[in-house]
């Protein structure tokens, strides 16, 4: 039954993909330039600098960062920032602000910290609740003096499906963090994993929200395997807001007898849709949520590249959607999408270990 069910799905796709006459955002340029290889993107505030935008990679060799600052007229510098000022932390574990004010987990007493330019520390925060150091997913969000991060109970393995539905039903997933001078200590945790996981206690692989801080008070939170966007102020849920996408039409939880069969695990993260992040751009007072489709197979059952989907839902302030735009992983990714006051730049595909070290970032109005 779900064989015949996935065929159907991936045949309505194709379908509906192929019959439907999507709208395409206008590209109106775009820019390159060479980036130190091998590299992982690092999260960081996009505008700064009079709107200058800097995009930041962490060197996999020696763990230093690499900043690049950029406009729609091409790339205007770049800085390295070595390993010891952020105790060399991974690039999952890090946050930049600015130059001079660096965030970054430290592994060694379960910390946040803020480093300057130099290494000097200007904030060394204990946390009451350890992050999870190891997961990728797991990642520092900033906005202003709010550190967000994930709560992963070290107690509980989600593996286990008793643990699991103890961990969706007991633990807050988000940890707010106040850095105020006089708020050090002020932990808020909040947010509740949505229904669709807790109600058969499903499990979708991927256990960290994406987090999207409007301002100082409000919080949006969204989900990999849930269609709905979660709004909290000052970590109470005040709304819930519709968000589907077109190209997703079911969730598949992850079958709990294949806890240990890795093959299967890796194919079902590549094959599986997720909604990906969740964007604020300040200039059009948009949101964009971004969208892993179902990939689908060619006849000798390897991924088909060339047919390999994503798209990004246009929301307005009021969390309404406007559309629904289509791109394709051979060429954009929907790791880069960056909102800026001349468009939104969206990356190209980029080989961390690729010699040549090009980026390319395409500039398009939506």
């Amino acid at each position: 039954m779900n064989f015949r069910f996935a065929f159907a799905l991936i045949s309505w796709i194709f379908i509906n993909s192929s019959c439907k006459n999507e709208e395409m955002p206008e590209k109106l340029k775009e820019i390159s330039f060479t980036v130190k290889q091998p590299y992982a993107l690092i999260h960081n505030d996009i505008v700064c600098r009079d709107n200058d935008l800097f995009i930041t990679f962490q060197n996999l060799e020696d763990r230093s960062l690499n900043l690049y600052w950029f406009d729609s007229t091409g790339l205007l510098g770049s800085y390295n920032k070595p390993a010891r000022i952020f105790n060399n932390a991974l690039f999952f574990q890090i946050f930049i602000k600015s130059l001079d004010s660096i965030v970054f987990y430290n592994n060694s007493d379960c910390s946040i910290c803020i480093a300057d330019s130099t290494g000097n520390i200007l904030s060394h925060v204990k946390i009451e609740r350890p992050a999870t150091s190891l997961n990728p997913e797991n990642y520092l969000y900033c906005n202003g003096n709010n550190i967000f991060f994930y709560n992963a109970d070290q107690h509980l393995n989600v593996g286990i499906p008793d643990s699991r539905i103890l961990y969706y039903k007991n633990v807050n997933p988000v940890i707010q963090l106040n850095l105020a001078a006089n708020q050090h200590s002020f932990q808020i945790p909040f947010g509740d994993f949505p229904v669709l996981y807790k109600k058969n206690n499903f499990d979708f692989c991927n256990y960290f929200p994406n987090i999207c801080s409007i301002d100082s008070n409000k919080t949006v939170i969204s989900y990999a395997a849930d269609d709905s966007l979660y709004i909290y102020v000052n970590g109470k849920i005040v709304s819930t807001f519709p968000c589907r996408s077109q190209f997703v039409d079911k969730f598949n939880a992850y079958p709990d007898d294949k806890q240990s069969d890795m093959l299967f695990y890796k194919q079902y993260l590549n094959n599986e849709p997720r909604y990906l992040n969740i964007v604020y751009d300040q200039f059009r007072k948009q949101f964009y949520r971004i969208v892993k489709h179902r990939f689908a197979h060619n006849k000798d059952k390897k991924l088909d590249t060339k047919s390999m989907t994503w798209s990004i839902i246009v929301l307005n302030s009021e969390f309404e959607k406007v559309k629904e735009l289509l791109f394709q992983y051979q060429f954009f990714t929907p790791k880069i999408v960056l909102p800026s006051k001349d468009g939104i730049y969206i990356g190209s595909p980029y080989n961390p270990i690729d010699p040549c070290g090009k980026l390319t970032l395409t500039l398009f109005k939506f």
